[in-house]
């Protein structure tokens, strides 16, 4: 199956945005539905309803990782293409086929939102594949699209439904199980031959497809399919097939040509192909610079290259899939869907026909015929509708986080000489992929949940994006975490911890972001992506810890004039920020930090001058946001995170907590003796606790605030996130 042919979709969608929107674009009219056609790779469980179809995935171990942890008919551990594009598009997934038409109770109607056509193992050709004889191929379903079209004619006039499809995407997603079947059919035909046969009829579907209502086409070529575990444990050595990639790059430079002129010959059609075969091949040949440990062998299965046999409920399987590229003997794993669709989002142009041209601004510009002006007033108003539909529940693009460790997701990790670290065991034992990640917890933070509620990927670390040699300038688009374990509002903050990122420094990387965004989107595009995106701040609790353990700074400062320092110092790093675009804050006081495990005394009783010092500053910074708001011009939620904690340490049962004082991983009284190494021990109720390790709270408190932070009342000013990200 075609790898890297799903990687084309999402970046050639925002393509068709451009070049397919008026001048007087609105967002009620752009992108109404997704109508997907293909094979496996966005089957979204079509086969499911195929009676006698060997292609299916409705079994374990697929759908480990989908959210309801069950297999859905996809072939993966979890959501493939068509489901992540939904996603970025602020629409549903979009469903099968065969499960709507099945109903008995059928409306016209819910074909609004788009349809999924695609089936496993499906083939440009009609011909019966021997070895899958029951699946969809493209003719059939573009004669589901038919009858789908007329039930959107008779449901909202032949105008509107004229005008809902014209806007709608067409993406296509075909072609490897006809590579693969050339050779396994032993054809009479030239390859030259085979792949024009397959060209003209992709030709015909796609005029028929025009013919009714579709205009803006997502043509994706096939991949590097010779190097999937399948083919490779064909070959000797287990290396990459080559008579099947070279058949696959013939029939994409066909497919490359007959587009060329298809475009002539239909008055109104928008096009992109992307070059997904370069794409796989550049992930192949440098797997770690895109975040894969394992690039030939599948995560599922059994045998050689777990390749012998497919992913069925008798195999094994890995459990970082976050660093496979294949899930099975043919199919990605969830994260290189994720990982690809983001590359395409927010990476190179290059590999994008018929816009191949080095700057993307450019691009764009010639691709939609507009004038400059007319591009960048169009390509701001698309930025506002791609935040717009991101997620259902928000206008987010993007989130930008500042802060200490409880909202580090792995920037220490590359400061050599720092002390303050989370990358080894015991830390993540229940993240996603059960290993040490640089988070501060047992598993995901606060960072990753809100990120979750947002329908948005975690925003990575920054000194993880930098630090690779091929760094992309894209890769800030999606956000960006600044946020360093051991840091603080001042700069002497560190000194303990001998290294971490403090706020000024945070501060520093943000403008460099700001102006990374500004060279790759233009300055109205950058500032109006930055205006719509949520920046997070949750900083001090080393400070107060840092005037706990200082008795010269306990000497010059009495609490109060700390807290006024602390303040003064934070509005500042703020007004910068504002300066630099943001508009939208998420501001987190500091918690009831005496009451940590650490700093409780020998009789189990918090701290109560790091307490009081923490309220102060945390009502000092509540009333210093109500300042800035008309100051500042901007929109703000303001989270009591000393309140719900307080809370929590007061009445645990109410929270599902047992124990609030004892930290979960460590050694020594209350488990604070000692931090949580790999010699110390751990809890297996890490659900029941309140606290992890000396310092910081399991994930299931990390959860618990969150969903306050989201969608409560009790302690958010002047409103929640949910409310902020609506504005």
């Amino acid at each position: 199956m075609a790898f890297s042919s799903f990687l084309q979709s999402v970046f050639v969608f925002l393509i068709f945005l451009l070049c397919g929107i008026s001048r007087k674009v609105t967002e009620a009219r752009v992108i109404p539905a997704m109508y997907v056609f293909g094979d496996s790779l966005v089957d979204v469980g079509n086969n499911n309803y195929l009676k006698y179809s060997f292609a299916k995935a409705n079994f374990p171990h697929n759908g480990i990782d989908f959210p309801t942890k069950k297999p859905t008919g996809r072939f993966g551990n979890g959501k493939n293409a068509a489901d992540l594009i939904a996603e970025r598009m602020g629409l549903p997934t979009i469903p099968p086929y065969l499960s709507m038409s099945s109903k008995s109770n059928k409306s016209r109607t819910q074909f609004l939102n788009g349809v999924n056509f695609a089936s496993g193992a499906s083939k440009i050709l009609n011909d019966i594949d021997p070895q899958y004889p029951f699946s969809i191929p493209l003719e059939t379903q573009v004669d589901y699209y038919l009858a789908v079209h007329k039930d959107l004619v008779q449901a909202l006039g032949a105008s509107r439904a004229q005008i809902h499809l014209s806007k709608s995407l067409f993406l296509i997603i075909t072609g490897s199980n006809d590579m693969y079947n050339y050779f396994d059919s032993l054809s009479n035909s030239t390859q030259q031959q085979y792949v024009n046969s397959l060209v003209l009829i992709f030709k015909e579907q796609v005029k028929r497809l025009y013919d009714y209502g579709g205009q803006k086409f997502s043509i994706i070529g096939v991949g590097v399919i010779g190097c999937t575990p399948s083919e490779r444990n064909e070959q000797a050595h287990g290396k990459c097939n080559e008579d099947v990639n070279r058949l696959s790059l013939k029939y994409n430079q066909a497919l490359v040509s007959m587009l060329k002129n298809l475009a002539s010959e239909l008055r109104g059609i928008n096009y992109s192909y992307f070059d997904g075969y370069s794409v796989m091949q550049n992930f192949i040949q440098k797997p770690t610079a895109h975040g894969f440990a394992e690039v030939k062998a599948a995560c599922c299965g059994l045998g050689k290259l777990n390749a012998d046999a497919p992913c069925l409920p008798i195999a094994t399987y890995c459990s970082n899939r976050s660093n496979h590229l294949f899930w099975d003997r043919t199919h990605p794993t969830e994260a290189a869907h994720r990982k690809l669709v983001d590359y395409i989002l927010y990476g190179p142009l290059q590999y994008t026909f018929p816009y191949l041209k080095p700057n993307p601004r450019t691009m764009a510009m010639e691709a939609c015929s507009v004038s400059p002006t007319s591009f960048f007033t169009i390509f701001s108003i698309i930025v506002s509708v791609f935040i717009a539909f991101s997620n259902a529940q928000s206008t987010v693009p993007a989130i930008y986080i500042f802060g200490d460790s409880l909202l580090d997701v792995g920037n220490n990790n590359y400061l050599t000489i720092s002390v303050a670290k989370a990358n080894f065991p015991h830390n993540g034992i229940d993240f996603p992929t059960k290993k040490a990640t640089g988070r501060f917890s047992n598993g995901k933070n606060s960072a990753d949940f809100l990120a979750e509620k947002l329908g948005l990927p975690t925003s990575p670390p920054y000194l993880s994006l930098v630090s690779k040699s091929n760094k992309q300038k894209g890769s800030f688009v999606a956000g960006v975490s600044f946020a360093s374990g051991g840091a603080g509002i001042f700069n002497g903050t560190d000194d303990e911890y001998r290294q971490s990122l403090p706020l000024t420094k945070q501060v520093g990387y943000y403008a460099q972001v700001c102006a990374e965004l500004q060279q790759q989107l233009g300055t109205q595009a950058a500032q109006a992506h930055l205006a719509k995106s949520l920046h997070v701040v949750l900083i001090g609790s080393n400070d107060v810890f840092g005037y706990l353990d200082s008795s010269s700074t306990q000497n010059q400062y009495t609490p109060d004039q700390y807290v006024s320092l602390m303040l003064s110092t934070l509005k500042q790093h703020l007004q910068r920020i504002h300066g630099l675009g943001a508009r939208k804050f998420v501001i987190l006081g500091t918690g009831p930090v005496g009451c940590c495990p650490a700093r409780r005394s020998k009789t189990g009783d918090c701290n109560e001058l790091g307490n009081s010092i923490s309220l102060k500053y945390s009502d000092g910074l509540k009333s210093m946001m109500q300042q800035l708001k008309p100051a500042l011009g901007i929109n703000y939620s303001f989270f009591e995170t000393y309140s719900i904690f307080r809370n929590i340490v007061q009445t645990p049962s109410s929270y599902g907590f047992n124990e609030t004082k004892a930290a979960c991983c460590g050694l020594g009284y209350l488990n604070a003796k000692v931090p949580c190494l790999p010699v110390a021990s751990y809890c297996s109720n890490r659900r029941d606790h309140m606290f992890w390790d000396l310092f910081h709270p399991t994930e299931a408190t990390h959860k618990i605030l969150v969903e306050h932070l989201f969608e409560g009342s009790a302690y958010s000013f002047p409103m929640n996130v949910k409310k902020l990200v609506s504005l």
